[in-house]
């Protein structure tokens, strides 16, 4: 990425220079306008995630899609997403705005859900539903760009998507009997 110049991104597109130049600065503003694709994605999963039955069997049904749909993110959207997050990590702020926007509908979807079940449970613990929501998310994140990783350490893929449904539906529901 970092040896990626405007004049390869022009003349790949067809266009001049003057062209590129009179939209963006510099090819990060260019990525920028990319990233609203990926959060278009994120809120397609937290739409699973709100209208989704988390009752009973059904729960790991629902995990199951919104893994599915996190698989896709990836498939989608992994090259954009890493830049996202190197350019993050390295302290653009316009992009960690961006890396924490991605996939905050699909937190507050969470948290809403754990919510609805801290109403219906009756829970030992007091964490809060967004906290949680959080590691969920990340779980989600990091283990499914991950996936052929774990398959080269012979974790098949329906048995690692099987586990994070069952973590899931776990932690939503507070109840292993549920994952299931």
């Amino acid at each position: 990425y970092r040896e990626l110049t405007t004049a390869q991104v022009t003349q790949r597109l067809g266009l001049s220079a003057s062209a590129f130049y009179r939209y963006f600065e510099d090819i990060n503003d260019a990525i920028l306008e990319l990233t609203p694709r990926m959060r278009s994605s994120a809120d397609a999963i937290a739409a699973v995630v709100v209208a989704g039955n988390w009752d009973g069997s059904a729960a790991r049904d629902t995990a199951l899609a919104i893994i599915d749909l996190m698989a896709t993110f990836w498939t989608d959207h992994r090259p954009l997403y890493r830049v996202t997050d190197l350019c993050a990590d390295e302290g653009d702020a316009r992009f960690a705005q961006v890396k924490a926007a991605t996939f905050a509908a699909v937190t507050e979807a969470l948290a809403s859900v754990i919510d609805r079940h801290r109403e219906t449970l009756s829970r030992d613990d007091h964490q809060e539903s967004f906290v949680t929501a959080c590691v969920l998310v990340a779980m989600l994140i990091h283990t499914m760009a991950r996936e052929t990783a774990f398959g080269l350490a012979g974790v098949g893929s329906e048995s690692l998507r099987a586990q994070v449904a069952k973590v899931i539906v776990a932690t939503i529901t507070d109840s292993n009997s549920a994952a299931s």
